[in-house]
Parts: structure tokens; C-alpha cells; sequence
């Protein structure tokens, strides 16, 4: 994937809410797809973006039929989230108390993440990719979430960025697939009445590897023939 100078400027804050807008007249975000990759957000020059600290946790949940139908799961090599520090472009207000944050992988479905698979540190960067790997592969459900906890914060940072498509992108249907929560328990989505009537965005996550496929009939024919 290539990548561009994000330069932005900030346009609103709402403090208490937990997000600002962003200008985005100056750059453009990662430019191309990979093909290994599984994202919600999209962006082209000229959108509009959002910083968002709202929720102690932050979360995409993927279902991997929207990429691939054939799927029954995903094994995942590394995620990939990108960041942005007010504090740097805007206020000393926003600095971040701190640059770290868990990572963390769970199974479940558009209820809310159920089984954790994985946490790990990861150190945030500003305007920069972020990744947490896995090695070997973690294979997760059709439906699992990738989550950024932020317990380590006392002010619910970092801040992440999200798009504002109001319809998920090339590579994504059209549905909300990004949350925010204080609890792990309730779930809100990253929507309206945020961003405006009918829109709702997405954390800029990307996860990487490959599909788990259901064996067709033939395949285990291939198989028992073995034995």
C-alpha cells in the first residue's frame, strides 16, 4: 500500500463529544488496496475526515462474506490503524497522554465482540500507519472485531481517524461497521447524529491475510480418498 503526506487542518472540535472534523484540502490518505487486505473505510482526496476519542474502546466489526461470500473466517496476519494528535495540529489541549493502546482481536457479530482472541501494546503514530502482527496467523470467525482499548488513557487516547462515506466504500456494503464504548457492553455506532442525517463513518482498520474457505463437496471427496 502507498501512502501520502496527510496534511489536514482542523475545522471543528466538540470536546465533550469526543470527535473533531477535518479539513482535507491539503492531502490524501493511503492511495491504493491490497489485495490480501479487509477494510470498511475508504477515502479519496477531497473527503471529509474525523479524529474520534468518543468510547474508552473503539471497534470495526468485519464480517468476512461482505469481501469474499464464499468465506467461513479469516486468518489474520497483521491489522493496521492510523492515528491523528490534535495536540500536534490544533491545541496542547488534545495532546495525548499517551502513545500506547491495546490492540486486541474477538470473535463475535454486529451485537458486540464475545470471545478475545488476542491484545497486544501497540504505540500510535501521528498521520502514520500502525500495525499489530501476528506470527504465526490468529484465524477468527466469520464475525469477529478488531478493537483499539484505551484503558491506559485517562483521556480515552489515542485519537483515531475515521472516514465519512455514508456508504462504507468500494469494499464494503452499505452499513455501518464502526463502534465506540465505554463498557464493552453497550455499543454505539459511529453515525449519525455525529457526522449528520443519514451518514455514518469508519476506523481507518485494515486487516491483512487470507480467507478461510468451507470445503466443497469434491475437495472432501479428495479428502476421504486418502484414507
Amino acid at each position: 500500500m502507498k501512502y501520502a503526506i496527510l496534511v489536514l487542518a482542523v475545522l471543528a472540535m466538540n470536546a465533550f463529544a469526543g470527535y473533531a472534523l477535518l479539513d482535507n484540502s491539503g492531502g490524501s490518505g493511503p492511495g491504493e488496496f491490497d489485495q490480501d487486505a479487509i477494510q470498511y473505510w475508504y477515502h479519496e482526496e477531497g473527503d471529509s475526515r474525523w479524529i474520534v476519542w468518543a468510547g474508552v474502546y473503539r471497534g470495526t466489526w468485519f464480517d468476512t462474506q461482505d469481501f469474499d461470500p464464499a468465506s467461513t473466517g479469516f486468518l489474520i496476519d497483521q491489522i493496521e490503524v492510523w492515528f491523528h494528535n490534535a495536540g500536534i495540529s490544533h491545541s496542547p489541549d488534545y495532546m495525548w497522554d499517551t502513545d500506547d493502546f491495546y490492540s486486541e482481536v474477538w470473535n463475535g457479530d454486529e451485537w458486540g465482540p464475545m470471545t478475545m482472541l488476542a491484545q497486544g501494546i501497540v504505540t500510535a503514530i501521528h498521520q502514520a500507519p500502525c500495525f499489530h502482527n501476528f506470527d504465526p496467523p490468529i484465524a477468527v470467525e466469520q464475525n469477529f472485531w478488531t478493537i483499539v482499548n484505551t484503558e491506559m488513557s485517562a483521556g480515552q487516547w489515542p485519537s483515531i481517524y475515521s472516514d465519512q462515506t455514508g456508504y462504507g466504500g468500494p469494499m464494503g456494503p452499505p452499513e455501518c461497521h464502526s463502534f465506540f464504548s465505554d463498557d464493552m457492553i453497550v455499543w454505539e455506532p459511529w453515525s449519525e447524529p455525529y457526522m449528520g442525517a443519514g451518514d455514518y463513518g469508519d476506523w481507518w482498520q485494515t486487516v491483512r491475510g487470507e480467507f478461510s474457505l468451507a470445503l466443497s463437496s469434491t475437495t472432501w471427496g479428495a479428502v476421504k480418498a486418502l484414507f
